[in-house]
């Protein structure tokens, strides 16, 4: 998760497609501009609210592009 605001009492979900990660993210919630995801990487896939601990693709699968969303 992710927040748009310091001691903000809410926090957001990661969108799919993105993980959670530290200020220097470089993708921004483009309804607030605050940075704080970034694109899952090459060989993994991230539902909503997926941290830094993306899961990787099956065996015997490989995913070439980042920003999945699912196993395929």
């Amino acid at each position: 998760t992710y927040t748009t605001a310091v001691q903000s009492a809410a926090c957001l979900v990661c969108p799919a497609g993105f993980y959670c990660a530290d200020q220097t993210a470089t993708f921004r919630d483009l309804s607030t501009g605050v940075a704080g995801f970034d694109l899952c990487p090459l060989g993994s896939y991230c539902p909503a609210g997926t941290g830094r601990n993306w899961p990787p693709c099956p065996a015997g699968s490989f995913g070439d592009a980042r920003g999945l969303t699912a196993a395929a």
